[in-house]
């Protein structure tokens, strides 16, 4: 701009002197840019070099300690160490002959508490208690039977209450008999853990039946009958749970869990090929309560045996028997 005003009050100057103007104000007004172009802001790399330091925090590397599923509670034994033992108990193979079978001996002598609702499987088998409704009369009877196991050999039978039960459905395959009927027959592998005893040993808490005797034991179901109008009694079988209470016990090799299996082939009628795996928990049973999440307590039999620490003296808990 400064240019421009001087060449306005110079209009008289010689041609020769004005072409020298014009050509050094270009020179200057380049120079001039030139240099503004020089003193720029500074580049990003100067930039980042004086720029300060910002210390990046590194996380702790966390050391994460597994659960050994094998280890006992201080208390009462619960449902997830009992299931865990049995699991293991059915998966262990012995390398032979000469090997020690499942470490199952810290059990023995342990008080437990499980809780078993009820659940109808897809074989037609129960678990937890039962019950049937007489509308007229307002009666709910509630029932909890025990089932059977046989060895092999039939040499004794396990008495138990189902734990809980898993089936495994294999791929259906084509199967002939000796009539040459060919039918579609589909492979069940049904793995039952329950908690009961030998059919030599009294469970606890069950009356016999008349035929048992001291070397084999059958026992008639335990039952209880309480008056519910049919609103209340449609709410307390919404949920049945048994809570069973008891002290491990052990077989005449030591072990506190027998484990059996048995097989039974697919026929016409019943085209599914059934291979049990049972395991039980040997055990004498003290006290059991069938429980509804809708009504509370609805039956019981036997004591609890449950202790409570209370500055460092334990107490029984004991608990009327009814039914």
């Amino acid at each position: 701009m400064s240019c421009l005003f001087r060449l306005r009050r110079d209009a008289a100057m010689p041609a020769r002197e004005l072409r020298g103007f014009f050509t050094l104000a270009g020179a200057v007004c380049l120079g001039f840019a030139l240099t503004a172009c020089d003193q720029g802001p500074p580049s990003n790399a100067a930039s980042a070099a004086s720029a300060p330091e910002v210390a990046t925090a590194v996380a702790p590397e966390t050391t994460i300690v597994e659960k050994d599923p094998l280890a006992l509670p201080t208390g009462d034994l619960d449902d997830e160490t009992i299931a865990n033992y049995l699991h293991a108990a059915m998966d262990y193979e012995k390398p032979d002959q000469f090997s020690k079978g499942f470490n199952d001996a810290p059990l023995v002598g342990r008080h437990f508490n499980i809780d078993i609702p009820y659940q109808k499987y897809s074989t037609g088998d129960e678990r937890g208690p039962t019950y049937s409704y007489d509308a007229d009369k307002e009666l709910l009877t509630l029932t909890v039977a025990v089932d059977s196991a046989h060895r092999e050999a039939d040499e004794y039978t396990t008495q138990y209450l189902t734990f809980f039960q898993d089936i495994r459905r294999g791929e259906p395959k084509l199967e002939s008999n000796a009539f040459n009927v060919t039918k579609e027959v589909t492979p069940l592998a049904i793995h039952i853990f329950g908690v009961g005893a030998l059919s030599d040993t009294y469970i606890g808490l069950f009356s016999n039946e008349d035929f048992s005797s001291k070397s084999e034991h059958y026992y008639r179901p335990l039952t209880k009958t309480v008056k519910l109008k049919p609103d209340a009694a449609k709410e307390a079988v919404r949920s049945l749970t048994i809570e069973v209470e008891g002290t491990v016990t052990k077989d005449h090799s030591g072990h506190a869990i027998e484990c059996t299996t048995m097989y039974n082939g697919a026929t016409v009628d019943n085209p599914f090929e059934k291979d049990w795996h049972q395991c039980v928990l040997l055990a004498k049973l003290t006290h059991i309560t069938v429980t509804s999440a809708y009504s509370g307590v609805l039956a019981q039999w036997g004591a609890s045996g449950r202790t409570e620490s209370k500055k460092g003296v334990k107490k029984v808990k004991a608990v009327a028997t009814t039914g």
